[in-house]
Formats: C-alpha cells, sequence, structure tokens
C-alpha cells in the first residue's frame, strides 16, 4: 500500500501543514492537522472494513491507529482544542468499532462532530453510553453524508455543513446541515441536469438542535409519527423513491438501524423495549446493503 499513501501524501501536501501528518499519511492513511483552532482528525477506516481479511489477525487495533488517535485525542484535551473526525467506513459493532466508541465516550467533550461517508445514503447513528450511565445515554452523533454517485437506486446529492465558528468556547459542533439533490430521472429525460436543495435538518424534522438527545427524540418520535418517519426514510434515497414504503418491522429496523446493528440490538431499547428481534435486523440489513 506504501504506493498509494505515498502518492496520497504528494497530492495532499499543500493541505497538510506538518511533517507528523504527512508521516502517518505515508505509513497508514491517516493523519491529523490544526486549522484555526480546530483539529481535524481522518482515521483510515478501512482497517475495520468487513472485507479486510487481516483483520483475521488483528481485529481491535491493526497499525496502532487507534492508539494514535488516543495520543492526538489527549494532546487536543490538554489544550482545550475541539476535534472534528472524518472517515469513510462509519463505526458499527465489530472490534474496531466498539474500541472506537469506547474513546469517543472518553473524550465527548473533545470530539465536537463526526462524519463519515461509503452508504451512499444519507444517515445518522447515535451513539448510546451503557458503561458509565445507569440509564443509556446519547453522547455522540455520527453524520453519513449522501453520495453524489447514484449507485444503487439513489439520487446525487451532497450536503453543506453549518458549524459553530471560530471564537473563543465555541463548541464547533454542527448547527445545522442542507442536503442538495439531482433528480436523476428527469436529468436524463430532460438533459438539463439541476441542483435542488432537499431540506435543512432543523427545518424538515422540526429540531431546535442538532444535539444528539435532539436526534434521539427525533427517532422516538419517527416510531409513532408515521408522516415524520417516512420523510426521514425517503431522504434516505435523497428522495429517488418517494412512492416506496416502509411500515412494521421495516420501520422498527430502519429506526433501529440509527442506534445498533443486528450483532447488537441492546440500543434499541432506548427507543422501546423489544423493538426488533436480531433476525428482523438481519433480513432489514441484507435487503439494505451498503456499498
Amino acid at each position: 500500500m506504501s504506493w498509494l499513501y505515498d502518492n496520497a501524501a504528494e497530492m495532499l501536501k499543500k493541505w497538510l501543514n506538518t511533517p507528523d501528518a504527512i508521516d502517518t499519511l505515508k505509513s497508514g492513511g491517516y493523519y491529523s492537522i490544526d486549522f484555526n483552532g480546530l483539529r481535524i482528525i481522518s482515521l483510515q477506516t478501512n482497517y475495520h472494513n468487513k472485507q479486510n481479511w487481516w483483520l483475521l489477525v488483528n481485529s481491535t487495533d491493526p497499525d496502532g491507529m487507534l492508539q494514535w488517535f488516543i495520543e492526538k485525542l489527549l494532546d487536543a484535551e490538554k489544550k482545550g482544542i475541539k476535534v472534528h473526525v472524518i472517515g469513510h467506513i462509519a463505526p458499527g459493532d465489530d472490534p474496531w468499532s466498539q474500541n472506537y466508541k469506547k474513546i469517543v465516550l472518553r473524550f465527548e467533550n473533545t470530539i465536537s462532530a463526526q462524519f463519515f461517508g461509503h452508504s451512499h445514503k444519507d444517515k445518522f447513528r447515535v451513539l448510546m453510553d451503557f458503561e458509565t450511565s445507569t440509564d443509556p445515554r446519547p453522547y455522540s452523533v455520527v453524520y453519513i453524508g449522501p453520495s453524489v454517485t447514484s449507485m444503487t437506486e439513489l439520487n446525487p446529492g451532497f450536503r453543506i455543513y453549518t458549524v459553530d465558528g471560530n471564537y473563543n468556547e465555541s463548541s464547533r459542533q454542527v448547527l445545522d446541515h442542507d442536503t442538495y439533490i439531482l433528480n436523476i430521472t428527469d436529468a436524463n429525460l430532460t438533459n438539463k441536469p439541476k441542483w435542488i436543495h432537499e431540506y435543512s435538518a432543523k427545518d424538515a424534522y422540526n429540531m431546535t438542535n442538532l444535539t444528539p438527545d435532539s436526534w434521539l427524540s427525533l427517532l422516538k418520535e419517527c416510531l409513532t409519527n408515521n408522516n415524520l418517519f417516512l420523510k426521514y426514510y425517503h431522504y434516505i434515497s435523497k428522495s429517488f423513491n418517494m412512492e416506496s414504503q416502509c411500515s412494521g418491522h421495516c420501520q422498527h429496523s430502519t429506526i433501529c438501524s440509527c442506534l445498533s446493528t443486528f450483532s447488537n440490538i441492546s440500543a434499541c431499547d432506548a427507543i422501546a423495549p423489544n423493538l426488533v428481534t436480531p433476525e428482523q435486523m438481519m433480513l432489514y440489513e441484507a435487503a439494505h446493503q451498503d456499498c
């Protein structure tokens, strides 16, 4: 992989402002940079890709990246710097992801936002604390942004995040996000692609803020408010198929997937006890495979 990392480092060197960032990118495909009082940590998330067979050798911390991650967070915490984490594959329930989520919990007051992709869909995931709280507590939000590609049965889309700005004591948290889409069916019919504003998170979901508590409240409301749930469900595909329906086990599994996966559905109890079974989640995830 050295040829790939070396070329990536060469292309990105004008943005990576320290020798340390260049070195870690060349050695493992991850790096950290500071920008206007904000630390951005980019993780090489293929280390926990389920198709990475090297995980059979070391599934907890291949290449020592998580240890490096902790050191960067400890330094940021000491200096009072907020951190944004970016990566390709969002954390799931594999051993690497479990360790990652424990780190995020430990540094929840330092990590202000997490941004991932990979699924091509418009999703989010609320991380729940089962370790330090008697009642499960939401402690962070994983934003899984939409893709420009239409693969598969999706409209192209992109997102702009509004983040608390550069001033003393800034939270650096996401204040809102706006998603834009291109109706690929219309574009193919007219040969005139047109980007349109699909929605703002605060406006579409009537949210006062985008804290973990607010996202958890949204999921709870989606359980009883079918119109609100279908709005979220259609946004997942970037409004590709507005006629699609999802109720019963489909609805429950979709909501549960914002908290967990079929291998560990205990987080879904934060929405409602016995919301889904592992078998139902497994069938749901098989039918909604990410890329």
